[in-house]
């Protein structure tokens, strides 16, 4: 839920860095369609530093905190990259 929340005030920070502020729009990301889909239990460290779609049952969870420190978006219409520094994971 955080990554989303993460994604999203990037998203709308540079959005409005790029228009100036105008046009008073909120801009949400949503991830989906992702062209491969991996079971869970076959993640390898390749996967590392790439956004996966997984496919599998939750059977537990647990309180643990990805260590993500810094995360980089790109707009795919204008090409405007923005790096952003993650400080609670």
């Amino acid at each position: 839920q955080e990554i989303v929340t993460t994604l999203d005030l990037t998203a709308q920070e540079t959005f409005e860095d790029i228009t100036g502020g105008e046009g008073n729009k909120k801009i949400q990301v949503r991830p989906f369609n992702l062209r491969q889909l991996h079971d869970v239990r076959l993640l390898d460290p390749e996967h590392i530093n790439t956004l996966v779609a997984v496919e599998g049952m939750v059977t537990r969870t647990s309180s643990l905190i990805p260590d993500l420190r810094q995360a980089t978006y790109r707009c795919s219409i204008c090409g405007a990259v923005k790096d952003v520094a993650v400080d609670r994971g």
